[in-house]
C-alpha cells in the first residue's frame, strides 16, 4: 500500500493484479483448474495484507480470512474503525490544569527517591539492651570459692567496684591504715585551739580546756598557773584556858 494511498484504491489495485494473473494462465493452458485457482488467491491474499500498514495489518490477520472477498470486507471495516478512533483522539485536547503553582511548594524537589515496597518503622534506639541469655547466680558449694558461672571480671567485694580484686582495693587500704594509726587522721593542731569556747560561757571568753562546765556556771575559774598569790591576814585563833578563867 502507497503513503496515503485510500483503501479502496489499494483494493481496486490489487483485484487488477488478481485479474491479471488469472488471464495469463489461462492463455497459456487454455484452460486453469480449481487448484491453481487457489493458489492465486491466497498468494493475492497473503500479498494484500502483508501490505496493509502495521496498525491495519495485525487486526486483518486477527480475521484469518480465507477468501479474497473476506479479507477485502475485514479491512474495509476495520480501516473504518481505525480512522474514527484516530479522528476522536485527535478532536480530543490533551488536559492542562490551570491552577497556577503554590508558592510554599518547591517548583523542582530535587531527586526522587527509591520506591521501596515496606512500610517505614520508627529506628529502635542504639542503647545496648541486657542480654536475655545471662546465666543465673549460682550460689558457690564451697564458702569462700566463686560458684560455677562466676564471673572472669575482676570485682572487689569491698568496695563491689570491677577492676580489681579486695587485696589490691585502695579503699580499703586507707581505712585499714587510718585505724592502725589515728594520729595521721586528726587534723594538725595549732597553738590556739587550747582556748575554745565551751558551752555555757555567755560571755565568749576563751578558757583552758582544763575549766570545768560547773565552775563557768558557778562563777568560780581557777587561777591560771603563772598567777600571783596575794597572802591576806589572819585573825588570831582564841586560846580556850583565857575563856575559861574569865
Amino acid at each position: 500500500m502507497k503513503p496515503n494511498e485510500n483503501i479502496f484504491d489499494y483494493i481496486e489495485r490489487v483485484k487488477e493484479l488478481r485479474a491479471a494473473i488469472i488471464d495469463g494462465e489461462t492463455n497459456t493452458s487454455g484452460y486453469i483448474d480449481e487448484i491453481t485457482k487457489d493458489n492465486i488467491e491466497q498468494t493475492v491474499i497473503m500479498s494484500f495484507v502483508n501490505g496493509l500498514p502495521s496498525d491495519l495489518l495485525i487486526r486483518v490477520k486477527l480475521e484469518r480470512s480465507y477468501t479474497f472477498e473476506d479479507a477485502f470486507i475485514a479491512a474495509i471495516q476495520l480501516s473504518k474503525t481505525l480512522e474514527a478512533e484516530n479522528a476522536r483522539k485527535r478532536s480530543t485536547p490533551s488536559y492542562k490544569s490551570n491552577t497556577p503553582p503554590r508558592s510554599d511548594f518547591p517548583n523542582n524537589p530535587g531527586p526522587s527517591r527509591p520506591f521501596s515496597n515496606y512500610t517505614s518503622y520508627p529506628q529502635q534506639s542504639t542503647q545496648p539492651q541486657p542480654s536475655r541469655n545471662t546465666a543465673p547466680f549460682i550460689k558457690p558449694l564451697i564458702p569462700g570459692r566463686p560458684g560455677p558461672n562466676y564471673p572472669t571480671e575482676k570485682i572487689c567485694r569491698y568496695c563491689k567496684a570491677p577492676g580489681h580484686l579486695i587485696n589490691e582495693c585502695r579503699k580499703l587500704a586507707y581505712r585499714q591504715s587510718v585505724v592502725n594509726n589515728p594520729s595521721t587522721s586528726q587534723p594538725f593542731n595549732n597553738n590556739n585551739n587550747n582556748n575554745v569556747n565551751i558551752p555555757g560561757n555567755s560571755h565568749g571568753v576563751p578558757v583552758t580546756n582544763g575549766v570545768r562546765r560547773n565552775d563557768i556556771q558557778t562563777g568560780r575559774l581557777p587561777l591560771p598557773q603563772n598567777a600571783i598569790t596575794i597572802a591576806l591576814p589572819q585573825r588570831p585563833t582564841p586560846d580556850p584556858s583565857n575563856a575559861s578563867a574569865e
